[in-house]
């Protein structure tokens, strides 16, 4: 509820005998990415997400490890069928992120947010026990979509710890500096433009996923709910003209 406000909302939506399910998924998320930020080394974290590997490959065979959000994956995996690979999916894409990654185009912005987010909505998809090739269309799309969205959310935040998610291509076509965006933040020249191509592609992906909405089975809308809160962004950050330190 306090590190996923969004997530907690949307699992509302949920039929209630999968919500603990959903809600443990979240948890999980909200783990595995705050691990950067809790261990002082990176060797502490690399640690941290093994350990995941371990209490997730144990969940998955009815075992549960002492922890709270271990306990409640225990639970739910024993109800819902759900893809070891994605659950390690998941673990593997934010160690990836540890040291931070080179964008280089918009394709590789796709690709971090497809590993990062999308993943998440295929296990909820799984967890309702939808097997929908319009529904994982929908999910990838709007997994991409909330993926870039949280890196623009994030400008601030990762600027002041001298990382960004901006694709080197796309800050070059603007003339934003990297440098730049560290020391001057919103006064950096071409901020706004590189934010504006960022977010168009966020919002082309918004639009692809709602359109395929109406194709997905039903009962995946409780999913595809986070179209919401990535609309609402990216209009706020529109009306502040591309501006994401506001």
């Amino acid at each position: 509820r306090e590190k996923d406000y969004e997530g907690y909302v949307g699992s509302h939506f949920f039929p209630t005998a999968v919500r603990p399910g959903i809600l443990a998924l979240r948890a999980l998320n909200v783990e595995l990415a705050t691990i950067p930020d809790m261990a002082r080394e990176t060797s502490i974290a690399r640690m941290r997400y093994q350990f995941w590997r371990d209490t997730l490959s144990k969940a998955l065979e009815g075992k549960a490890v002492q922890h709270p959000v271990a306990i409640a994956l225990t639970e739910s995996l024993n109800k819902s069928k759900l893809s070891t690979s994605w659950l390690m999916r998941l673990v593997q894409a934010r160690e990836d992120d540890l040291e931070g990654q080179t964008l280089y185009t918009l394709a590789d912005l796709d690709k971090w947010a497809e590993a990062n987010h999308s993943t998440l909505l295929y296990l909820q998809l799984e967890m309702l026990g939808i097997r929908d090739v319009h529904a994982d269309h929908a999910a990838s799309h709007l997994g991409k979509a909330t993926g870039i969205v949280a890196t623009l959310r994030g400008v601030g935040f990762h600027a002041q710890r001298r990382r960004s998610y901006i694709p080197a291509e796309v800050a070059a076509k603007a003339g934003l500096s990297t440098e730049m965006l560290f020391r001057k933040g919103p006064e950096a020249s071409g901020m706004t433009d590189a934010i504006h191509t960022v977010a168009s592609s966020a919002h082309a992906h918004l639009h692809s996923a709602i359109s395929l909405q109406a194709k997905a089975a039903k009962h995946a809308l409780p999913v595809l709910m986070g179209a919401v809160p990535v609309s609402r962004y990216l209009d706020r950050l529109l009306k502040v003209q591309f501006d994401p330190f506001q």
